[in-house]
């Protein structure tokens, strides 16, 4: 039987031998879970002292694999203490508080160092200076795997002339760029769409300059640090508040260190509980602090969590963010009140954009954030993809293979990400439920859209049919009346084109005015004209009507089979020697035609006093109602032809 040791490890040691949990499983995983590591870092950095975010990331190629990546940014800096600790050991850092902030382990940055440091042995360089620091630090150091502690080699500092701060980091590491190119550059384009107010110039190993100007020189508002939420609690952690607290009663106690608890709520808990309120918090034991912490799980009068702690992006900057990279046609953005689980407060935000620069794919395109982080690897298993595979999107008119794009970015305190590489987010009920909703949302929004662009588009087309039979009616009726003008029907087929645009600005808008305006007349004068027609007339109106319907069936006909002049030549004529009998036929038949239903129309608002119908003007609507079908095999006409996308 082989004799068995025991021994402890450090964490570095810990993560030295399981790289890749952390996503540093590969030399292609590595090289952009590096870059996309240190990009985070300095933006939190320039984000928590309230500084619009400069990065600059440059890439060289030192051959055999190896690149060295150099990050610069603005941000405050890193005093001069904590320097080594800060860059020389795992799982020590600035993120374990309980606020929103882009890192969550304290671990990613120094994976990056300890992965480059295993895989080149080059050092990790240093150049910091925190904001009104007289003194600019220069350092070199590698990091002691065994006892999780910075080895330093070099440490240099010199006089800040220029008053600069921020962070320059310099490291080298093994990775295949030609297979990461691609991820490296889309993490850096989500990234400025998803952080619209910062600039970003990115050098890749080829010499590629790639720059992402800023659009907005608006920050989020900044999280706040809030104490731990009495659900989201467990035993050791409210064994550590009680070891150092210096409450010396319970109510004050629940008080001081727990989110939301005030004075009332914590009066009936303690009831509930069955402690009393001047109990000493250390004087509990184990029993009494288990049956604290399950209560605290089941009592329902806690208030939820308070969003202050967290920092959404906001409804204008990531519309923003979205009209900047890709340049949509339709853009829509929903940001979900507060929600929390498990104790730890949540905001879902959510986007929808159509046409552009969208890419058309046979599915719709996703992009998921996480406190600011574009998450690009293991898309399949994130909750947000589960949900939109679950919605049927033909209920909004959407279709395979159209350009839409789904934004779903997520803010907490506390991210539910399934492994430490932070690159898909577990099905939490609570997230799945706000995220179906906002999605849900955008979709209606893009559904009225759509369905707008569909109906203007046969307008348009039908538009184009009128302007072809228009002209003829109107200088038919002109001629049968023995008008010798023509009214201006051109303005008419002017205010239907103006009612279906878009006015984008102002004078647009005015425009559009002055044009239904003017087409106001133009109606009145074909009114009038119409009014003035005897009964004979009417009837020679009916047959031209009738005509142009057999047109629309059979065909236009050629000039010399069928002449709208001779026509109305002919038809005035008629209308001349037979003007005095129809008024005195009209007189005596009057009251001996039998009145037809009218069926119900839409009336165009006139400036101008109703006046009673004539006669006359009954016959004629009679006629123009019995041309209706003329208007219905028009549109039929319409529909036949292909639709514009």
């Amino acid at each position: 039987m082989s004799k068995i040791s025991y021994k402890a490890i450090s964490a570095a040691d810990f993560f030295y031998r399981n790289r890749d949990i952390a996503g540093f499983d590969n030399p292609t995983r590595a090289i952009y879970t590096a870059v996309r590591e240190i990009v985070e870092n300095s933006l939190d950095a320039c984000e928590d002292g309230g500084i619009i975010p400069e990065l600059k990331v440059i890439m060289k190629d030192e051959g055999e694999n190896v690149f060295q990546i150099r990050v610069e940014d603005n941000g405050i800096g890193v005093p001069r203490d904590n320097i080594q600790s800060c860059f020389g050991r795992i799982l020590y850092g600035s993120k374990y508080t309980h606020r929103q902030a882009r890192g969550r382990f304290g671990l990613g940055g120094k994976m990056a160092f300890l992965y480059g440091q295993i895989t080149t042995h080059k050092p990790l360089h240093v150049i910091s200076s925190d904001v009104d620091s007289e003194w600019i630090y220069d350092v070199s150091l590698r990091i002691d795997i065994q006892s999780n502690q910075p080895e330093l080699l070099e440490w240099n500092r010199r006089k800040n002339g220029d008053g600069w701060h921020g962070t320059i980091i310099e490291f080298s590491l093994e990775g295949d760029w030609p297979r990461a190119r691609k991820q490296i550059i889309e993490y850096i384009r989500e990234t400025a769409l998803i952080t619209p107010y910062a600039t970003i110039m990115f050098i890749d190993p080829d010499g590629v300059l790639y720059y992402f100007t800023s659009s907005i020189k608006i920050l989020p508002p900044p999280p706040t640090e809030v104490q731990p939420h009495p659900v989201g609690v467990d035993v050791e952690r409210v064994t550590r508040i009680i070891s150092e607290t210096k409450t010396t009663d319970m109510a004050t106690f629940l008080r001081s260190h727990f989110h939301r608890v005030g004075q009332k709520t914590a009066q009936k808990f303690l009831k509930a509980v069955d402690i009393p309120e001047s109990t000493d918090p250390k004087s509990l034991n184990t029993a009494q602090i288990v049956k604290l912490v399950r209560k605290m799980k089941t009592f329902g009068e806690f208030l939820p969590p308070d969003a202050k702690c967290l920092s959404p992006l906001g409804v204008d900057l990531l519309k923003t963010g979205i009209k900047k990279e890709l340049k949509p046609d339709f853009v829509a953005v929903v940001q979900r009140p507060p929600s929390s689980y498990g104790g730890h407060p949540f905001i879902v935000e959510v986007g929808m954009a159509y046409g552009g620069e969208v890419p058309r794919k046979e599915n719709i395109v996703l992009y998921r954030f996480a406190n600011r982080i574009p998450l690009l690897y293991d898309e399949y298993k994130d909750v947000s993809a589960k949900v939109i595979r679950a919605i049927p999107w033909t209920r909004y008119k959407i279709k395979a293979g159209m350009p839409i794009a789904v934004f779903v970015h997520i803010v907490s305190t506390n991210i539910p990400f399934k492994t430490a590489g932070k690159e898909f987010i577990a099905d939490r009920p609570e997230l799945e439920t706000e995220i179906r909703r906002g999605i849900m949302e955008c979709a209606r929004q893009l559904m009225r859209f759509i369905q707008k662009k569909e109906r203007i588009a046969r307008e348009r087309q039908r538009i184009n049919i009128y302007e072809q039979y228009l002209p003829l009616i109107v200088r038919d009726i002109a001629a049968l009346a023995e008008k010798k003008e023509v009214p201006d029907y051109a303005k008419l087929i002017e205010k239907s084109k103006a009612m279906i645009e878009e006015p984008a600005t102002e004078e647009e808008e005015e425009e559009v005015e002055e044009v239904l305006v003017t087409a106001e007349d133009a109606e009145m004068e074909i009114d009038q004209l119409v009014e003035t027609s005897t009964e004979e007339e009417v009837e020679k109106i009916g047959e031209i009507l009738a005509e142009r319907k057999a047109a629309v069936i059979e065909g236009p006909a050629t000039p010399e089979e069928n002449s709208t002049a001779a026509i109305a030549e002919e038809e005035i004529e008629k209308a001349t020697t037979v003007k005095t009998k129809a008024k005195k036929a009209a007189q005596t038949t009057k009251e001996e035609k039998p009145k037809t239903p009218k069926k119900k129309t839409k009336k165009r608002k006139s400036k101008t006093p109703k006046r009673p119908k004539t006669t006359k003007q009954k016959e004629l609507t009679e006629i123009i109602e019995e041309s209706e079908e003329t208007t219905k095999l028009l549109d039929e006409a319409v529909e036949k032809e292909p639709e514009e996308e």
